[in-house]
């Protein structure tokens, strides 16, 4: 299992945990965050979105899962300088888009693979959602209301789970931790395999 995790000990760290502890073999790919260590866990630390592909891509292949909780980033500055950019030299700066690893690996995605991204919306969360389960080829999509920094920072959450099949789990008020091992119960099961 694949877990990609940007940030700190959150959604990923809790699946990765869960599922390691459900005896899956698991590596988790974590960017922007202190280091992390699991003695059972294989741990990849990459510092860009170009080093996350490269590390979901060295594993993919071999996965029967993948999850993807959060961008690295969204977009990148267009043009890099090897020298410092003096404050009076301050003016724009051009941006241009990462590659959306999701998407990028759902074209190359195995029917007997299982693909769980997730959404932080701030508007329309559920229709966006949708939007983004179908584009980009999942079987899950976890989304959540972040409007007004919802969430952030807290080991609570709440949202939907939604599958390729229309069908919606909404969940409450729970722990980071229970949402982790409710959808690993998901994903064990369309895995066809007992939880």
């Amino acid at each position: 299992m694949l877990v990609r995790w940007q940030g700190q000990l959150q959604h990923a760290g809790h699946i990765a945990e869960n599922a390691n502890a459900r005896g899956a073999s698991v590596t988790l790919i974590a960017a922007n965050m202190p280091e992390y260590s699991h003695p059972q866990i294989d741990v990849k630390h990459v510092r860009s979105a170009a080093e996350m592909l490269d590390a979901v891509l060295q594993g993919f292949d071999s996965s029967d899962v993948l999850i993807m909780t959060a961008a690295v980033a969204d977009a990148k500055p267009k043009n890099i300088s090897d020298v410092k950019i003096e404050k009076t030299q301050y003016k724009n700066i051009e941006l241009e888009p990462t590659v959306d690893i999701l998407a990028h690996v759902s074209g190359m995605k195995r029917d007997d693979q299982v693909l769980f991204g997730f959404a932080a919306q701030t508007d329309d969360h559920i229709a966006k959602a949708h939007a983004k389960l179908s584009r980009k080829g999942l079987n899950f999509i976890y989304v959540n209301d972040v409007s007004s920094g919802k969430i952030f920072g807290s080991d609570l959450t709440q949202g939907s789970i939604l599958h390729q099949s229309g069908k919606t789990y909404d969940f409450n008020e729970m722990s980071k931790s229970e949402l982790a091992s409710k959808s690993l119960d998901l994903i064990v099961a369309e895995l066809g395999l007992r939880p």
